[in-house]
């Protein structure tokens, strides 16, 4: 990985935390390094793009990287939230639910 790769991938991890930190209420994005399909534990819903922006669209890849032909645009995919943390999410959103199913 050359070294300008390193340095995007710093910056994207830093965009991240960044966003993490500034919402605080809100389910936070894990950090996507990048693969030829979204991560298997992706929730399905929100994920976090290089601009620091919050986007929800399907059909829209998840490469990015050395090989990609645009590894730096502003829309590149660098965060998602977990299945795990969007299932916890929903549970505490529910309440109680005094042995009724």
């Amino acid at each position: 990985m050359t070294t300008d790769l390193l340095e995007l991938a710093e910056r994207a991890k830093a965009t991240v935390a960044d966003w993490n930190s500034a919402h605080p209420n809100k389910p936070p994005f894990q950090y996507w390094a990048g693969g030829d399909e979204a991560p298997a534990d992706w929730d399905g819903e929100e994920y976090l793009c290089r601009d620091g922006q919050v986007y929800f669209m399907r059909g829209y890849g998840w490469q990015h990287g050395e090989g990609c032909w645009n590894e730096t645009a502003d829309w590149d995919r660098i965060g998602y939230r977990a299945r795990s943390i969007s299932v916890a999410r929903l549970d505490e959103n529910r309440g109680p639910t005094h042995g009724k199913v």
